[in-house]
């Protein structure tokens, strides 16, 4: 089971994709109304929310990793995340794990090694060639930096299994700028900017992209495209554009019904879950766990389901680091006690920790088709390495010695003190 884990988490990209619809539904409304179109908005890196994690590493799952992940996420607004991305980019930072940090890293992703996944992530790399297959992309940039050093044969890892280019930088603006520039290229623009600046204690950033663009199986002709309404969360009543379909995948839980609609070629699918009468947005991704979305997704049925979902396109950005430490990945925050000396010989010496796991995405759906892009950035940091004592304070206002000093001798030409100055 835990070898097949990380082609779970593959073949659920698109289950992360579908959620988004999640944030734009609302209570009340069925497979047979007319649902809803967000505006285009773009929501604040945030520091995540105060919900306690369900998740567990003995019952780890892709499912559960992706569900979670999207419950901690979501605060009433549209979201979006990527487990892929985020699984690939922490799978590049266990590489360099050791001792317990690892076992942490392993029991977030089902039991599997760093090895493992890196073995598989190869292998899935290598093997995408469809148009609609997610590009991927991988980059480390290490910061140039006596105090820090790492080894040849994280670098060498990282390249071998996930194509990771390094890239040693002084880490100014210029850096900043550049890091941001690679991200856009590799996500063909979709995410523009994911790091505003680095911190001074940061010394190495581990960046993963996903860029995922697919047409529609059979794209909505004009006749099915036509204006419509959706009810937000509070209860807003909005002009939406909306696209009518049949589909012949129903989906259904004891909370939500919902359907898939396939893209070109039929390897990748949208799938799409609407509340059922009676239950909240809010309360759907509450009990969303790995369990539900296993037996939604592999309990779709061959029956008619008449469709409308909004064309729209929005942003979404956070913080992951909480939702993390949450999800039980703890000492790899922790500067006492995170173990990263397989990324660096030094790492004890400058407490080498995670800092910051940013990820930002974008979603466009049209009667086209759909086109998502996904980065997340995970910034390692050195404590003690940058850490400076305070400054010293020297106050002359009491008395005091004073000299003028031959700067080659050491010799003072003149000596003296004061005790009383001033009127």
């Amino acid at each position: 089971m835990k070898n097949k884990i990380a082609l779970s988490i593959i073949s659920l990209i698109l289950a992360s994709v579908m959620l988004f619809s999640l944030c734009a539904c609302t209570a009340g409304n069925n497979a047979e109304t007319e649902s809803a179109e967000t505006e285009s908005t773009e929501v604040l890196v945030n520091e995540g929310n105060a919900k306690t994690a369900n998740y567990e590493s003995s019952d780890a799952t892709p499912e559960s990793f992706s569900a979670e992940l999207l419950r901690l996420s979501y605060d009433g607004k549209n979201t979006l995340i990527s487990p892929l991305s985020v699984a690939m980019a922490l799978a590049m930072v266990a590489e360099g794990a050791e001792g317990n940090t690892a076992k942490e890293f392993s029991d977030l992703f089902g039991g599997m090694s760093a090895d493992e996944l890196s073995t598989y992530f190869k292998n899935y790399m290598d093997s995408l060639n469809s148009y609609s297959d997610p590009d991927l992309a991988n980059s480390v940039w290490i910061r140039e930096a006596d105090y820090f050093t790492v080894k040849e044969s994280f670098t060498d890892t990282v390249r071998r299994f996930y194509g990771a280019d390094a890239f040693t930088r002084p880490f100014n603006n210029d850096t900043v700028n550049e890091i941001n520039s690679w991200i856009k290229e590799n996500t063909d623009g979709m995410i523009e900017k994911v790091i505003e600046e680095l911190d001074p204690a940061c010394v190495m950033v581990l960046v993963n992209t996903v860029l995922f663009e697919a047409e529609w199986s059979e794209k909505y002709d004009e006749n099915q495209v036509r204006d419509g309404e959706f009810t937000t969360r509070e209860g807003t009543k909005k002009k939406v554009t909306m696209m009518s379909s049949s589909e012949y995948s129903y989906l259904e839980n004891g909370a939500a019904t919902g359907f898939m609609k396939p893209y070109k070629g039929r390897k990748y699918a949208f799938a799409a879950l609407l509340p059922k009468d009676g239950t909240t947005i809010d309360e759907l991704i509450d009990s969303l766990d790995g369990e539900m979305l296993r037996e939604t997704l592999s309990g779709v049925s061959n029956e008619k389901v008449i469709t409308k979902m909004p064309q729209f396109e929005y942003d979404f950005g956070i913080e992951m680091g909480e939702i993390l430490q949450k999800m039980g990945l703890r000492d790899a925050f922790d500067r006492h006690v995170a173990d990263f000396t397989g990324m660096s010989d030094n790492a004890d010496e400058i407490m080498l920790h995670i800092g910051r796991v940013l990820h930002k995405t974008r979603i466009e759906l049209t009667p086209v088709g759909t086109k998502a892009g996904a980065a997340t950035v995970v910034e390692m940091w050195a404590t003690s390495a940058l850490e400076t004592k305070p400054p010293k304070e020297v106050y002359l206002d009491r008395p005091f010695v004073y000299m003028i000093v031959d700067t080659e001798t050491n010799l003072p030409v003149f000596i003296g003190a004061v005790t009383d100055i001033g009127e």
